[in-house]
């Protein structure tokens, strides 16, 4: 389009950076929302939820 070659960039080198990409994300998110259900209020993690 507007005379421009498009980039030599194939399938290959986009899942090579994606998939780390996803791992990493998907790791992030995972740890975070441990976290927040870790610290929110009422919300046990431990065996103290168990005798409720």
């Amino acid at each position: 389009m507007f005379g421009k070659a498009a980039l030599p960039i194939d399938e290959d080198q986009v899942n090579t950076l994606a998939d780390p990409l996803y791992l990493t994300g998907s790791t992030v998110f995972t740890i975070i929302t441990a976290l927040v259900s870790w610290y929110k209020k009422n919300n046990y993690v431990t065996s103290k939820r168990l005798t409720k």
